[in-house]
């Protein structure tokens, strides 16, 4: 799959990542608030990584120019991404802080990919090596196989 939109690198020491994608996922919404978007964090180096908002196809040029003039550092970029081998979590938005807990328990990523949906729920597909199903039990903290 390639996905084409709009890209910034971020650091997630502290937990920094969470505001500046919250914000820079707002800022793209704005433009498109009912387009399925994803979100994909790739390209890991010391406390930072690359995420990049889009989808099939690309986003419009225009709103990439927009996000662009709120988010300077940020660029247009087309991303492939594999196809399969994907490990997939489902839970809900405002669990994502013990969602990616949880996920980097088993260590370091290639990709991870997020699909967050209109009623806040959140699909996120992680790349190791081979893909599993998982659900997400807030209430136990833990994730279920499927």
């Amino acid at each position: 799959m390639t996905v084409r939109g709009v890209q910034l690198r971020v650091s997630c020491k502290n937990g920094e990542q969470y505001d500046v994608l919250g914000a820079f996922w707002d800022e793209v919404r704005k433009y498109h608030p009912k387009m399925l978007l994803v979100g994909i964090g790739h390209s890991w180096e010391n406390d930072t990584f690359c995420y990049l908002i889009g989808k099939e196809g690309g986003l419009p040029e225009k709103t990439i120019e927009k996000v662009c003039e709120r988010f300077p550092e940020a660029e247009s970029v087309r991303l492939k991404v594999p196809d399969g081998h994907w490990d997939v979590y489902r839970g809900r938005l405002e669990w994502l802080d013990e969602m990616y807990e949880e996920i980097y328990k088993d260590g370091p990523l290639i990709y991870e990919m997020e699909r967050i949906h209109e009623n806040g729920a959140i699909t996120i597909f992680i790349r190791r090596k081979y893909g599993a199903l998982y659900e997400y039990l807030p209430q136990e903290k833990r994730y279920r196989a499927v």
